[in-house]
């Protein structure tokens, strides 16, 4: 064991000391690209800008998940895996420039959400055991508020930076599941059964394990570069701070938090 110890440590160490050289070597690049045209373009400017509105529309491509307890809070599940689908989306984003440097910036987004879930489940005895996969689709609003600090990379490329929070509200959605039961009975054979079912999304006894509430909000982060003033390509993550599990259960609470990342892809006006 102290050897394992001590080969984390040296590997940390490694790790540390190139991610050092490979971001100092990100921050001369940036600084030499702003120097070459600190006339007109320094990396932060604190000026006041030409425009006080500034509005975008933009594409999303990416996948929302859920962390969850659930097998701590039910012991008769064995096994379980979630999978992260493909979610897309579409909105427009509104920016009040304080600065050419710092600007709040707020957004509607519509999105459309998938994920999946597989698990077994087996009784105390061990008489029975049923595999269980969950489909969930699902509709949502997300709003999201923060500040943004745009950087210059020259004189037709910006950097910018998002933090803030946002708030989602689910318009609807179902949940299907397929089940598929192996049980031995008090003669000794094997009987196995298949069910189908579907229940909705949000609020709903029927759902498997869980539904959801409508309401969630949490951090909000994004980074991205534009374009000549109008192309904007970027990334962004949602971390849910809100437990937005529905079990209709007072005994037995989860602890389920929305996590979403996307793509996207913009155009400014």
């Amino acid at each position: 064991m102290p050897g394992c110890h001590i080969t984390f440590f040296c590997n940390f160490a490694t790790n540390y000391h190139i991610m050092r050289r490979i971001l100092s070597a990100l921050v001369c690049l940036a600084a030499t690209i702003s120097s070459a045209a600190s006339d007109y373009t320094p990396f932060i400017d604190h000026s006041k800008p030409e425009r006080l509105l500034n509005f975008d529309i933009h594409a999303l491509l990416g996948g929302v998940t859920v962390t969850q307890n659930y097998r701590s809070c039910f012991p008769q599940i064995s096994e379980m895996a979630i999978t992260t689908g493909v979610s897309t989306g579409a909105g427009a984003t509104a920016h009040a420039a304080i600065t050419n440097f710092i600007s709040l910036g707020t957004e509607v987004n519509f999105l459309i959400n998938n994920y999946r879930m597989n698990l077994a489940v087996a009784d105390d005895d061990a008489t029975s055991i049923t595999d269980v996969f969950v489909r969930n689709h699902f509709y949502t609003l997300n709003f999201p508020v923060y500040i943004t600090l745009d950087f210059n990379l020259g004189g037709n490329v910006k950097w910018n930076v998002d933090a803030g929070g946002y708030y989602s509200y689910g318009l609807s959605g179902s949940s299907k599941s397929t089940l598929y039961s192996a049980q031995v009975n008090p003669m000794g054979q094997l009987i196995t059964t298949y069910t189908n079912g579907r229940a909705d999304y949000y609020n709903s006894e029927e759902t498997f394990i869980t539904s959801f509430y409508r309401g969630d909000y949490g951090l909000h982060l994004a980074t991205g570069l534009m374009f000549r003033q109008r192309v904007k390509v970027g990334v962004r993550m949602q971390i849910g701070f809100k437990n937005v599990a529905n079990t209709f259960d007072a005994v037995r609470r989860p602890n389920t938090h929305n996590f979403n990342f996307f793509g996207t892809l913009g155009w400014c006006f």
